[in-house]
């Protein structure tokens, strides 16, 4: 009877509570140690009402707050000495502010705290080097990830990476939420494991993965709800094939030979072994190119004599095998490149080649808003969206914190100076890769994504703030390859002194590679 109550109790509350909240702005219920509940209302003077909800209780100094529920993302905890703290998140950050404005710092000896944002339990356990909000693991510093041997194919997804070694094993860990990781089951793998043998390059999407074995046949798992595996189903089919996700590497386009492939946001891109370009899955935004925003769940042919393509969330980019650049779909902040901006459901439809006749280009990536270039003299180039200073152009000197330039609608020179080799961008940072090892990155960094020396001062957490960078900023030495997911970057760190590690032949050049290192946040 007592625990029915208790259940009636706490349902009455959480339907008070919003009538609480719109009234003052600060309602919260409390559950001590020792499993009493409280009401908190807290204004100008903070009230706490005990389980009766209308005699007030005073809490004894020693009393101390467990378990914490307040509407939105705001959530008020109490002291032992029973003063009140607001408790406010805005993306990774958590801040304590005192009634009295101060800035509660939590202690470096703190194991572990629930919290509830929004509804939804939150476990935060704080050491020396990352934050844990409920499944979301933030690293500050770089994160050793065990992988022997040599790599000769490295792609980050939204929340999984991959990769092939030199033995031609493919490996993955991540998130598996729809069969991504390909190991026959929907369970996260938080360290690598091996998904089969003979494979030569592998790209991970956002919720799908398509690899190429030494055979050149085409492989794919993942989520095919749009149509992004090219097997011939879609939504339309979850019914008859229930999950709508395929768990293990399923052969795709039988008879046909490819040699480049990338997966996007929804959809994915390939290039057979004559060099004519073929697309399927999700067509919103035009971004598969074939002059249509159909779906398809079957590989389309959009052109020929290409040689590199790149998927990002909706438009594309590509090389064709005169080193010419060309892109598609939407361009509402100009990163198809072509001069102008333009559509959310209708983008470019079909092709269109980006910078002057006669410019060749080695390397490109496309991101959620921005785009990356590398032209063959090792020059980088942008274009697009530059809110989060994606672009690395600079801040602006007059206006701190905000990035110098306005979006770019076609390609413009990042002043750096070097050659680069390698690019990859997530969906509001970019990192590049130069031939001597260097890794630069810019761009968004509340999850840590761009692995760099944070700012001055800390936030509520003891930590350093993370801030987002609009200049190229150095990430480290001696790398010899990179990817960037949606809110991390991984890398793989070059040690001449393993030879025991293996072989890879990286832009004419060989190198010996110890380890990956991955930064950000990773669920």
């Amino acid at each position: 009877m007592k625990q029915r109550l208790k259940s009636l109790l706490i349902c009455c509350i959480a339907i008070i509570i919003p009538f609480l909240w719109m009234e003052t702005g600060h309602t919260a219920i409390v559950i001590l140690e020792d499993s009493s509940e409280y009401t908190i209302i807290a204004g100008d003077a903070p009230q706490i009402y005990g389980t009766e909800g209308t005699n007030l209780v005073t809490l004894e100094s020693g009393a101390v707050a467990t378990f914490l529920n307040f509407p939105g993302n705001n959530i008020l905890t109490i002291k032992s000495d029973s003063s009140l703290f607001t408790v406010s998140r805005s993306g990774a950050y958590v801040t304590f502010t005192g009634t009295d404005s101060t800035v509660l710092k939590i202690p470096a000896t703190l194991d572990s705290q629930t919290i509830i944002f929004d509804n939804e339990t939150f476990s935060l356990n704080i050491n020396s080097n990352r934050v844990m909000l409920g499944n979301q693991e933030i690293n500050l510093t770089p994160v050793e990830i065990s992988a022997s041997g040599g790599i000769k194919s490295l792609s980050v997804g939204a929340e999984h990476t991959a990769f092939v070694k030199a033995d031609g094993s493919l490996w993955a860990f991540g998130k598996n939420s729809t069969g991504q990781i390909g190991v026959g089951n929907i369970v996260d793998q938080s360290s690598p494991i091996n998904i089969g043998s003979n494979y030569k390059v592998v790209s991970a999407g956002t919720n799908h993965t398509l690899a190429i074995d030494d055979s050149g046949s085409l492989w794919a798992w993942g989520s095919f709800q749009f149509g992004q595996l090219g097997n011939g189903m879609d939504i339309l089919d979850i019914r008859r094939y229930d999950p709508s996700y395929i768990t293990s590497p399923t052969p795709i386009d039988a008879g046909s030979k490819y040699i480049a492939i990338s997966a996007g946001e929804y959809y994915s891109l390939g290039i057979k072994d004559d060099n004519s370009l073929w697309a399927w899955g999700c067509g919103m935004s035009s971004k598969l190119g074939n002059d249509s925003v159909e779906n398809h769940k079957l590989p389309v042919k959009i052109g020929d004599n290409f040689k590199a393509v790149a998927a990002g969330e909706y438009h594309t980019l590509a090389i064709k095998t005169d080193g010419s650049l060309w892109a598609w779909g939407r361009n509402l902040y100009g990163e198809v490149g072509h001069g102008g901006s333009f559509g959310y459901y209708f983008g470019q439809d079909t092709p269109v080649q980006i910078s002057a006749p006669g410019d060749r280009f080695k390397a490109i990536a496309a991101g959620g808003y921005n785009s990356l270039a590398i032209k063959e003299d090792g020059s980088l180039w942008t274009w697009g969206q530059t809110e989060d200073g994606q672009l690395g152009l600079g801040e602006d000197a007059d206006n701190p914190g905000y990035p110098a330039s306005s979006n770019q609608n076609s390609p413009v020179k990042i002043p750096i100076s070097g050659n680069f080799v390698s690019i990859d961008i997530g969906s509001w940072h970019s990192v590049a890769l130069q031939d001597n090892g260097d890794i630069w990155s810019w761009g968004h960094n509340s999850r840590g994504e761009l692995g760099v020396e944070a700012s001055a001062g800390e936030n509520a957490l003891g930590y350093p703030i993370l801030t987002d960078r609009f200049s190229p900023t150095l990430m480290g030495h001696d790398y010899i390859a990179i990817g960037a997911g949606t809110f991390n970057t991984v890398a793989i760190k070059k040690d001449v002194s393993v030879d025991s590690c293996g072989k890879i032949s990286l832009e004419g050049e060989e190198a010996v590679y110890k380890y990956f290192l991955t930064y950000g946040i990773f669920k």
